[in-house]
């Protein structure tokens, strides 16, 4: 929303910067829209290879085979690939300064209603003041509930789960058999 709000006033000709503690493009280019789309689109290959498994072959459907955990690679490159593109093409400090818009690092606190003190990583200071508003997009933190004995296992949340569920599968790789 963010972006799309700063894009859409840079049309406007006005004055625009964005503040950005961390990396430009926030939920839906690294967490949400464009990994779960890049899932969306493969998930028919996946289907398909699951029905022809059942029908033709004889995998056991609890461990991933040689040619399950290709595919699934397959899947993070093409997930990683697609969040790269839309980065490069639409959401990088690049693409936003040759659109006329201003990027600069740091974590922002209201002082009024048009006026905002950023902190920058290096711990300096500046203030900004909008001349007709401020938006504010501060995408999401995922809640962890406190549910007995949570802490004590592996979760997922919408932020982890792209490359944690890759760290695991990594992890569980099918070994080659030694002659």
């Amino acid at each position: 929303a963010g972006l799309t709000a700063a894009k859409f006033a840079a049309t406007f000709d006005k004055s625009v910067a964005l503040i950005e503690s961390s990396k430009l493009g926030g939920d839906c280019t690294w967490t949400g829209c464009v990994p779960s789309k890049t899932i969306l689109s493969i998930s028919k290959r996946v289907y398909n290879w699951r029905k022809m498994n059942e029908k033709y072959g004889s995998l056991n459907n609890d461990e991933i085979d040689d040619s399950q955990y290709r595919m699934l690679m397959d899947v993070k490159r093409q997930i990683d690939e697609n969040r790269q593109r839309i980065y490069d093409h639409d959401d990088s400090p690049e693409v936003m300064q040759s659109l006329g818009i201003d990027v600069i690092e740091g974590s922002a606190r209201f002082l009024d209603s048009k006026t905002v003190d950023v902190t920058s990583d290096s711990s300096s200071s500046s203030q900004l003041t909008a001349k007709y508003g401020i938006v504010v997009a501060t995408g999401a933190i995922p809640q962890i509930l406190d549910i007995q004995g949570l802490g004590q296992g592996k979760y997922w949340t919408y932020e982890n789960v792209w490359n944690d569920f890759f760290v695991d599968l990594e992890e569980s790789k099918p070994k080659p058999l030694k002659d």
